[in-house]
């Protein structure tokens, strides 16, 4: 290779690292607090810089266990049969989501002001 070659290599691979952090970071915000949606509705908020769990029941024999902590949330325990809830790793960033098909859940991190745009408002 050429020394020209080689400057050109060099500059190209440090525009693919340089692109690669910043699509990665740029939009991986923490969230402030957790929506707890419900068959579409949120039922429940709370805050991300608490520690607490709670039981959310979805009827007389559906429940999910969500666990907040440290920053991140988490689904510990389900009535779901598939535990697919359970085995989701803790969500942090805004826009991240644990969902329970099962039991109609959707655990979302928001942040402060929601800045989602639904169809209407286009």
């Amino acid at each position: 290779m050429k020394k020209n070659d080689i400057i050109l290599v060099t500059i190209l691979l440090i525009l693919a690292i340089v692109s690669y952090n910043v699509v990665k970071y740029a939009g991986n915000n923490n969230g402030s607090q957790v929506d707890v949606i419900i068959n579409g509705e949120v039922s429940e908020t709370f805050p991300l810089d608490e520690n607490i769990t709670y039981k959310i029941i979805i009827d007389n024999e559906n429940y999910n266990l969500l666990s907040i902590k440290d920053g991140a949330a988490s689904i510990i325990e389900a009535s779901c049969p598939d535990k697919l809830c359970v085995k989701q790793k803790e969500i942090t960033k805004t826009g991240e989501s644990i969902i329970c098909l099962p039991n109609k859940l959707v655990v979302s991190i928001v942040g402060k002001e929601s800045t989602t745009v639904d169809a209407v408002a286009n």
